[in-house]
C-alpha cells in the first residue's frame, strides 16, 4: 500500500517538474510555463498567456515537508489592473500511513485571508491501489 502511494507521489512530482531548474516551456500554443526549482524540487510554477507577448496568468508556489512531499500549494492569479499577483486559493496536504488529506481554502478578499472554513478531501491508500477499468 505505502509503496503504491509513494510511487504515485513520485510520478506526480516528476510530471510537475518536467525538465525543471527554471526554464520556460510551451505547454501548448496558448500558454508558456516557467518552473523554478531548489534542490530538485519545484518551488514555483508560473503560467503565462501567449497572446503575441507573454502575459502573467497563474503562479503556483509549493512547500514541502521533511519527507520531500508537497505540504502546501498556493495559487496566485495575476491582477492586470494592479500589476501584481493576488491570492486565489491554497491547498494543504497532510500524509498518514493510511493515505492523505487535502484541505482547500479560497482567498477572501474582504478579510484579506484564506477562508477559515475549508473544504477537506481524504484519500485512503487503498484508492490508489484500485485498478481503473
Amino acid at each position: 500500500m505505502k509503496t503504491a502511494f509513494v510511487k504515485t507521489i513520485a510520478l506526480v512530482a516528476m510530471l510537475v517538474a518536467g525538465s525543471a531548474t527554471s526554464n520556460l516551456r510551451a505547454e501548448d500554443d496558448r500558454y508558456v510555463v516557467n518552473y523554478e526549482t531548489v534542490n530538485e524540487q519545484v518551488v514555483s510554477k508560473t503560467v503565462y498567456l501567449n497572446d503575441g507577448g507573454l502575459q502573467p496568468y497563474l503562479k503556483y508556489n509549493f512547500a514541502y515537508n521533511k519527507d520531500g512531499k508537497v505540504s502546501e500549494q498556493e495559487v496566485l492569479k495575476w491582477d492586470s489592473h494592479k500589476q501584481q499577483w493576488a491570492p486565489n486559493y491554497k491547498q494543504s496536504y497532510t500524509y498518514t500511513d493510511h493515505g492523505y488529506t487535502i484541505e482547500h481554502a479560497a482567498w477572501n478578499p474582504k478579510a484579506k485571508e484564506y477562508n477559515l472554513e475549508k473544504m477537506k478531501n481524504e484519500y485512503p491508500n487503498e484508492a490508489l491501489e484500485t485498478p481503473v477499468s
